[in-house]
């Protein structure tokens, strides 16, 4: 009989509606369905912490698969790593459908930190969703990672990007050499910051940035089912690397393709079902001058104060959710100088 993979057995138990404690081999500990730690007090003591976590939407598999083939690598090959390791599973439900969630509204990537208690306050804790964001919140604040991998894919045709945030609100900073270095191992070459704030808005890499000081960062890799092998690759082994040789193997990493910076300016809201983009096929990052009208958001024009570039197009998505965000480019006086190692 083929032994099922971590991944396959937990979409499994889905599938037949049942619940197993999975077995794993010394060093692991399932912390609860689809969320497993690897490392212990008998482990590097002061190594790194880190966190990968896929399938946040349930429809985006590679980060699951990313997280399936390092933990069978582990296994196979027994691996020792830096530190420790947490592997999570996000919407185990939505997986087993191949949906991006199990009902309207209910986008996990919208529901961490200060969100969470938003639902509650409404009493919206009914969907899957707001139990597995809970749940994984809970094992998180236990783990209190050092760097948070969350891979996602995109609905569109896209160049590989990540999006992070420089410093949390009581200004620790998230982002500096060790993860751009990360970025150029992982032949990402675009990077877009999140604001500074206290307002959440409930994305899974930003509640770790703030609550924890962690490196925190969104990994789109590419379009669902079409991300491109060496992306896949360069990802899966730019992780591995932190996991086994710990941030410094980095150190000596060099960039010939200089990151493009880009920082977050504002959202596009669907204001009601009529909602359209004024120009077809849009893409990430395409480019838009001042003063022109990016779409009818169902009341009005969006016209624009500056040129910016957009992300995650989406006309389809559910009224009073983001179509789109609008991000400018920095140029080099615009962006930190990070701290000196």
């Amino acid at each position: 009989m083929v032994q099922l993979s971590f991944f396959e057995r937990y979409v499994d138990d889905f599938k037949n509606q049942s619940c197993r404690r999975l077995s794993f081999p010394d060093g692991f500990k399932q912390v609860s369905d689809g969320i497993l730690q690897y490392g212990g007090a008998d482990y590097e003591v002061g190594g790194q912490r880190i966190l990968v976590s896929g399938g946040i939407h349930g429809n985006e598999v590679t980060g699951v698969e990313i997280i399936n083939e390092i933990v069978e690598q582990i296994i196979n090959q027994r691996l020792q790593i830096h530190g420790k390791a947490l592997f999570v599973l996000g919407n185990g439900k939505a997986l087993a459908m191949n949906k991006r969630e199990t009902e309207a509204k209910a986008n996990m990537n919208r529901m961490f930190g200060r969100i969470l208690q938003f639902f509650i306050d409404r009493g919206l804790t009914t969907s899957y969703e707001f139990g597995r964001v809970k749940q994984i919140e809970d094992a998180v604040r236990r783990f209190e990672p050092t760097w948070h991998f969350d891979i996602h894919q995109t609905i569109e045709p896209s160049d590989p990007f990540a999006i992070t945030q420089l410093r949390n609100p009581k200004g620790v900073a998230t982002y500096d050499y060790d993860v751009e270095a990360f970025l150029a191992e992982a032949k990402i070459n675009k990077v877009v910051y999140r604001p500074t704030t206290t307002i959440s808005s409930g994305v899974f890499s930003e509640f770790t940035g703030v609550n924890f000081g962690t490196k925190a960062m969104t990994l789109e890799i590419g379009q669902i089912s079409k991300t491109c092998p060496l992306v896949y690759q360069a990802v899966r082994d730019a992780i591995l690397r932190v996991l086994i040789e710990g941030a410094e193997v980095f150190e000596d990493v060099k960039n010939n393709d200089p990151i493009e910076a880009y920082k977050i300016i504002d959202e596009v809201i669907k204001r009601n079902p009529s909602f359209r983009f004024y120009r077809d096929g849009l893409r990430n990052f395409d480019s838009f001058k001042a003063d022109q009208a990016i779409c009818f958001d169902g009341q009005k024009d969006v016209v624009l104060k500056e040129p910016v570039g957009l992300l995650f197009p989406n006309a389809k998505v559910q009224t009073g959710e983001r179509a789109g965000v609008l991000v400018k480019k920095l140029v080099l006086a615009e962006i930190i100088q990070f701290p000196v190692k």
